[in-house]
């Protein structure tokens, strides 16, 4: 499924995959990459209309795409310790997918929403999250890596 992927020999140059995968599934629990997802439905305050409510229908799928991140890097964290359950590896990476995406469906509409002057305020949140989002496909790299040397 994820065959796109490039496969890397180590992570950041110099960590073994599976030590690099452990601390990715870390990063995943401790919800680094989210970008302040509640603040997001606090955006536009309580205005009313169709940009304000995408934005705060954004900001509860950017929360559950968290969520979904956070429980499935718990469970590859504990497969990833024990080198088995190569199905956790494709979980993880799945979940990381559905969050980029959320994710940058999420900056693209706040964007929107600041440019159309919908009443929303400028917040500096996507930028966070644009930083984050090459960062996150690197760790998909990572993780894809790893889950060949588990199989």
């Amino acid at each position: 499924m994820f065959d796109f992927l490039p496969t890397v020999e180590n992570c950041c140059f110099c960590v073994r995959l599976k030590i690099g995968a452990i601390l990715i599934a870390l990063c995943g629990i401790i919800g680094i990459g989210s970008f302040g997802y509640m603040t997001l439905a606090k955006l536009c305050g309580d205005e009313s209309g169709l940009m304000p409510d995408l934005v705060k229908y954004f900001s509860f799928a950017a929360v559950a795409s968290n969520t979904l991140l956070t429980i499935t890097s718990i469970i590859f964290l504990i497969a990833a310790c024990m080198d088995r359950f190569e199905i956790t590896a494709t979980l993880f990476l799945l979940a990381i997918l559905i969050f980029l995406i959320v994710n940058l469906a999420s900056i693209i509409v706040i964007v929107v929403a600041i440019i159309t002057s919908s009443g929303c305020r400028q917040n500096t949140l996507y930028l966070s999250a644009l930083i984050l989002f090459p960062i996150w496909f690197y760790f998909m790299v990572v993780v894809k890596s790893y889950k060949e040397e588990m199989s």
